[in-house]
């Protein structure tokens, strides 16, 4: 959840940083997650130009502004992964498809999400909330995109520690091994692999 003023140092702006990191996925290759928080990101991203490269829509209202995100929801919910979910290498917790399957329906679920408008036509959900849901469909929680030469991955939620609680740490620890190893799946110009 950083704060996007954060990022000016020295002589460079905040406006040429967030442009230096669009450039570095779009036309570099690079990988970028964003994790949504109850601060900053996504809605002090909405006039920048790191905008474009989110897979899911912000609402029209500042959702912040209006206290409508008080994160006291007073029952957890699990995550509902989507056909391409459960078959994306990143929600690959256990190598068996049914073990698999049956490990995402007992993690610990989240109290918190960014309730994003819809999912952009290039974009891949991975994961939807439950039961709350728009005209477009159930609220995405997670998502994946490839932007220009560089990939991109968002989760609508800062709560993927509370699964932590799993098999000490290994599929918290496992979950971002795979986001990393997506995200570094680009092809970053004038370099070797890097791992």
């Amino acid at each position: 959840d950083v704060n996007p003023e954060y990022l000016a140092t020295g002589h460079i702006t905040e406006d040429k940083m967030l442009a230096n990191i669009k450039r570095f996925v779009e036309e570099m290759g690079g990988g970028i997650a964003f994790i949504c928080g109850e601060r900053f990101n996504p809605n002090s991203l909405r006039k920048t130009s790191l905008l474009d490269l989110l897979p899911l829509i912000i609402e029209d209202d500042d959702y912040m502004t209006q206290g409508k995100m008080s994160g006291n929801i007073p029952e957890s919910f699990q995550m509902k992964l989507t056909p391409e979910g459960l078959s994306a290498p990143i929600m690959r917790l256990e190598d068996n498809p049914s073990e698999n399957s049956k490990l995402w329906e007992m993690m610990p679920g989240f109290y918190w999400y960014y309730p994003f408008k819809k999912a952009k036509p290039a974009a891949r959900v991975l994961a939807t909330h439950p039961m709350m849901a728009s005209k477009f469909g159930l609220k995405p929680i997670m998502a994946t995109q490839y932007y220009g030469a560089g990939r991109v991955f968002l989760s609508a939620t800062d709560e993927t520690w509370r699964w932590c609680a799993v098999k000490n740490d290994k599929y918290f620890y496992g979950f971002w091994s795979n986001v990393l190893r997506f995200l570094r799946g680009g092809r970053l110009l004038g370099s070797r692999m890097v791992q």
